[in-house]
């Protein structure tokens, strides 16, 4: 679990325990608690603010400091610090050497202080998600037992610290500062759960106030955009939650903060005392979802290629980027979206690249019988049959378990369809829609995560809904959600929300 520990930088733990009186706090009584405490930053941060405002803890004061970390090694290095900077000694039961998930702390603190590991329950490995799933059942967390076999592994393990926390060792009143990845409160999809979280007891919790840290100093090793959110057990939620953007020199953006729809979507920030702002809404067919492009499963050599030649009697040469030539059944070999397709006032274009689907026009698979009949492409695959064995994913080996090892993620009767409204959904900061039609039954597909897409099969329907996606309120939607330029930037999820089916 090392990938998902980010340390806690002494700049911000300072901050946040000179900007929230934490110091104060514990130098009045409370009793703090940091669950995943690591080297103790932030224990370390509360004792120095107090010795330098001439407070002298004793062994009781320092028995209300509590920490738990399974990495015994820094907890060791804790308690030499503490000693060797201040000349105090932790007592030994104010830390705690375990699992904060599996081993309560039997603490009711007034204060949670934590920064927890920042990892996808996904990315967790087989012996921690196999103690963590019942945990993260009874959280309320994941409502569909199915969920972490679905979409909810991509859960943050933050969510359970947060959860666990504020249900199972905040005192009565207790306040909660959580160092935290933003998409808890800007993604769509696993983490609506979190947003609109009912704890198992029934115990009430609000988020008071959220902080977005970037743009101030650095947190050294976050892979991804980061915030301190501030919460108060035992009262009710209000609207709107005052919402900070850290700007240089210590200085503070202030705002406010609301849903966009649901308590369960993401919060959008707006100028503290307007209106929230309002998602778009556009009327689609009922069905037409979006989906992402055509994934390969890292398996890119097989199906991606770089150059095609002139088509005869159905066969046409191709070459992938290794340079290998062959050649495959024109009819499966497609066009593929790329860059260039979505540069600003410029038309589509000719493709740069194209991609080979064993598929049939149904989405279907083409079995090992059907593949008998396209020697080139059965060949192909053959030539690529240790690559395609070996990925990973469990529906990828199931379907190489059935002897279907040429399997791809993302192809149904979807990638078929007649018209394609597409748009880049990784990495931009802009929001430029496609139409892609079919010509001649070729059909534009889209590259992996990098392109979402909802398909049509009316012309008039793509044609009225392209028209609204290229509406400025699209762009400025996406860019309210903080996303820009980052991978959630206009993620199928992101979009659906947008959509109204009309039957």
């Amino acid at each position: 679990m090392k990938s998902g520990i980010v340390y806690t930088p002494r700049y911000w733990a300072d901050w946040v325990v000179d900007t929230y009186g934490i110091a104060d706090k514990w130098i009045n009584g409370a009793v703090v608690l940091d669950p995943g405490c690591g080297r103790g930053a932030l224990s370390e941060a509360i004792i120095r603010l107090a010795v330098g405002k001439g407070f002298k803890p004793s062994g009781k004061d320092l028995a209300r400091l509590h920490g738990v970390d399974r990495d015994e090694t820094a907890l060791l290095a804790f308690r030499k610090n503490i000693d060797r900077h201040y000349g105090l000694k932790l007592p030994g039961n104010s830390l705690i050497s375990g699992d904060y998930l599996l081993e309560a702390p039997k603490v009711a603190a007034n204060v949670i202080l934590a920064n927890p590991p920042w990892i996808s329950f996904g990315d967790l490995n087989n012996e921690d998600k196999s103690a963590y799933k019942p945990i993260f059942r009874k959280s309320g967390l994941t409502p569909d037992p199915r969920s972490l076999l679905l979409g909810g592994s991509r859960i943050d393990l933050a969510a359970l610290f947060v959860a666990t926390a504020l249900d199972r060792d905040m005192a009565k009143n207790g306040e909660g500062y959580f160092f935290l990845p933003s998409n808890l409160f800007r993604g769509e999809g696993a983490h609506s759960a979190f947003r609109r979280l009912k704890l198992p007891g029934g115990r009430s919790f609000a988020l008071r106030e959220l902080r977005e840290l970037e743009g101030g100093e650095s947190f050294p090793g976050a892979g991804t955009r980061y915030c301190l959110a501030f919460y108060k057990a035992d009262c009710p939620q209000f609207w709107p939650v005052p919402w900070f953007v850290a700007l240089p020199e210590g200085r503070w953006r202030e705002m406010d903060a609301h849903p966009v729809d649901d308590p369960g979507s993401p919060m959008v920030p707006y100028p503290a005392g307007s209106r929230p702002p309002r998602p778009p809404r556009i009327d689609v067919p009922a069905g037409a979802v979006p989906r992402q492009g055509v994934n390969c499963g890292g398996a890119s050599d097989a199906f991606i290629l770089e150059e095609i030649g002139t088509e005869e009697h159905g066969r046409i040469p191709v070459v992938n980027k290794r340079g290998t030539r062959a050649y495959l059944p024109a009819e499966m070999v497609y066009p593929l979206m790329s860059p260039s397709c979505f540069i600003p006032g410029r038309e589509i274009g000719k493709p740069e690249r194209w991609i080979f689907l064993p598929y049939s026009r149904d989405g279907k698979i083409l079995s090992t019988e059907m593949l008998k009949d396209h020697p080139d492409a059965e060949n192909w695959l053959e030539r690529h049959k240790i690559h395609l064995v070996g990925r990973k994913g469990a529906l990828l080996g199931r379907y190489a378990a059935k002897g279907l090892y040429w399997a791809l993620l993302g192809v149904g009767p979807y990638t078929f369809a007649p018209w394609k409204l597409a748009w880049e959904s990784y990495g931009r900061d802009r929001f430029v829609p496609r139409l892609f039609g079919s010509e001649d039954g070729v059909y534009w597909q889209g590259n992996q995560a990098l392109h979402a897409y909802i398909p049509f099969s009316d012309q008039k329907a793509a044609e009225e809904a392209f028209r609204d996606f290229k509406s400025p309120a699209m762009e400025e939607y996406l860019r309210n959600l903080g996303g820009a330029s980052t991978k959630s930037w206009a993620q199928p999820g992101r979009i659906r929300r947008l959509l109204n089916p009309v039957t």
